[in-house]
């Protein structure tokens, strides 16, 4: 089966105010067979040209064990190099860890997760991630 782009419909127009822009995501799937994703998308965020933030989503199969916490925590494990720390935020579990430069901020919903990237001068990253969790699957 093959991988097919969230479209840009999908997701809010905007987040804390800044315009989610749909990137080439193309290139992440071009002729990639990933067993358990049926989508994916990665947006920006921009103030001023500058990019604050990128989330990216990924829709996964009914055959993906997304209910299953050992799943999404080997999942959440493998997107930052340091393990990251398991919060709960409004009633939300979230993976948050650091990258270079930026905070990573994993979670599910259904069978989609979604990574919340943010730049650490960014100066509202708390309030950009209750937004965020706010996004329907």
């Amino acid at each position: 089966m093959k991988v097919k782009e969230i479209p840009a419909a999908a997701m809010p127009a905007e987040l804390l105010g800044m315009k989610l822009e749909p990137e080439k995501s193309a290139e992440l799937i071009k002729g990639d067979k990933r067993p358990f994703i049926e989508q994916i998308g990665l947006f920006s965020m921009r103030r001023d040209d500058l990019l604050q933030a990128t989330l990216q989503a990924a829709r996964f199969t009914k055959e993906a064990r997304t209910d299953q916490q050992r799943f999404r925590d080997s999942l959440a494990g493998q997107v930052s190099s340091s393990t990251p720390q398991v919060l709960r935020m409004g009633g939300q579990l979230v993976y948050m860890s650091a990258g270079q430069k930026q905070s990573l901020v994993v979670w599910f919903k259904d069978r989609t997760m979604f990574v919340l990237a943010i730049r650490d001068e960014f100066p509202q990253p708390r309030a950009l991630l209750r937004s965020a969790l706010e996004i329907k699957a």
